[in-house]
């Protein structure tokens, strides 16, 4: 069953940057989705912002989405539907679609969505005097609700309180972690054409970003979460190409990032195949 946290408006607090992924400013709501196994979205929200990374050119940066404890559920699941592709005794928890030819060309895609975590940015206390002064509770609002019990008072109340704790923050002290994610969509060639199988997404708005995996998969999930982490990195790389700039130091590297910019490596000489290159020849390709 869908988890639900109460939420509040979507702010995006940044600062100058070389690059970005994206930035937004929209009202998060929350939405009916249907009663599921293996496929349901999961809310785990850790506060009542939302934030979205940003990429830095400093050559220390790591990957922008840090893998946390609220997003282990879902990896452990996508890990799982991977492995099922070349391991008998892994049972595949999601049906591929009756189209799929080639089942090892599928690519499973998971929107992550960004928040602020009270606990790593030192806001709990002030958070929970916030939220005292609105006549809130903070325990009660940070709980994992279904969607049926959270009213659209309840998200107006919470709202001020977001809006509040972040207009009051400054931005060296805001952390942010993944507390959202979708269920596995499943992306597939179909006579040519890109179909993607949806499954539920928890809010009304724009991911903050979208893992786009394609089996195999590493056989442990500590292996699979570097995995992911390297992945993303591929995303923020090929973001880098698309813009025609050189990507930074951690972030050259080889490896399937985004689907769209897969087909163009593929598609025109122009682009070296960063997604398929080997770690031997990458001196070469940047």
């Amino acid at each position: 069953m869908v988890k639900y946290m109460l939420m509040n408006r979507t702010t995006t607090r940044t600062t100058r940057q070389s690059a970005r992924l994206k930035t937004t400013n929209t009202s998060t709501k929350l939405v009916n989705t249907r009663n599921t196994t293996s496929t349901e979205s999961e809310v785990t929200i850790h506060s009542h912002t939302q934030t979205t990374p940003s990429m830095s050119t400093q050559s220390e940066q790591q990957s922008t989405i840090s893998l946390t404890r609220s997003s282990t559920g879902i990896l452990g699941t996508v890990h799982r539907q991977m492995r099922s592709h070349h391991d008998d005794t892994v049972e595949r928890l999601i049906e591929l679609p009756a189209a799929v030819t080639d089942e090892d060309a599928v690519v499973y895609e998971v929107d992550l969505y960004l928040g602020i975590d009270l606990e790593a940015s030192g806001l709990e206390d002030r958070a929970e005097a916030i939220a005292q002064a609105h006549g809130l509770n903070a325990v009660d609002g940070t709980a994992p609700k279904l969607g049926s019990e959270v009213t659209d008072s309840d998200l107006e109340d919470w709202q001020e309180v977001g809006d509040e704790l972040l207009a009051t923050t400054p931005d060296s002290e805001l952390k942010g972690t993944i507390t959202a994610t979708s269920g596995i969509h499943i992306g597939y060639t179909n006579e040519g054409t890109y179909q993607l199988q949806r499954a539920d997404d928890p809010l009304e708005r724009e991911p903050d970003a979208t893992l786009e995996l394609m089996p195999p998969a590493p056989e442990s999930v500590e292996d699979f979460r570097e995995y992911v982490d390297y992945h993303l990195r591929c995303q923020i790389r090929d973001c880098f190409v698309g813009m025609g700039l050189q990507p930074p130091e951690p972030f050259r590297v080889l490896g399937f990032g985004k689907l769209t910019h897969a087909r163009l490596y593929d598609a025109y000489e122009f682009y070296p195949p960063l997604h398929i290159g080997s770690d031997e020849d990458d001196g070469g390709l940047f």
